[in-house]
């Protein structure tokens, strides 16, 4: 059986790997895929528990508020995860608006979900600034049109984040001020 080309998981123009089928075929026998998945989840919430916020989320999110600037949440994860996770870290009462997988036809890498979030803060596209971790949620933040700073996480550390207009190691390496001033340069009618 030929292999599966290995993915970025993002819709990038490869095959997304279904990691049951891969167990499956290195196993040579079938799995019980409702229990895997809830293993799987279990395991992700206790992970997901000693989570705090990435270094400088905090401060830009402060800032953010300060100068009077609206945030929104863009995302292919379910509300209810969304939501959980932001209350379990203090921070849901910060955003103004919240899409999630459940509000958009198309998930990231397609544009809808961020043009989404921009109706909804009745905020255009290219006046508006996007923080990502993945290369499809980079595409998707602009295709719509966003200014998009990646900022990897744990999981997407070593992925190559280049299509993004700052790369960031953390969010303590530049000010929002300076984020704005970089994205007003980029359209300076926007900002």
């Amino acid at each position: 059986m030929p292999e599966e080309p290995e993915s970025d998981e993002e819709g990038l123009g490869k095959k997304p790997i279904d990691p049951c089928s891969q167990l499956e075929r290195q196993l040579g026998e079938r799995m019980d895929r409702v229990q895997l998945s809830r293993r799987a989840a279990q395991r992700k919430a206790e992970l997901l528990s000693d989570e705090t916020p990435l270094p400088g989320v905090n401060a830009f999110i402060d800032r953010a508020n300060e100068i009077g600037l609206l945030l929104g949440v863009a995302s292919n994860a379910p509300r209810n995860r969304v939501e959980s996770n932001l209350e379990r870290l203090a921070l849901r009462e910060h955003f103004n608006a919240i899409r999630c997988a459940e509000d958009v036809e198309e998930k990231m890498p397609d544009p809808e979900i961020y043009v989404s979030v921009c109706d909804a803060l009745d905020v255009p596209p290219d006046q508006s600034i996007a923080v990502q971790s993945s290369p499809g949620g980079i595409q998707s933040a602009k295709g719509a049109g966003l200014y998009c700073i990646s900022l990897p996480d744990r999981m997407t550390g070593s992925v190559s984040m280049d299509r993004a207009d700052l790369v960031l190691v953390s969010l303590n390496a530049v000010t929002l001020d300076e984020v704005v001033e970089r994205a007003s340069r980029r359209n300076p009618r926007s900002f």
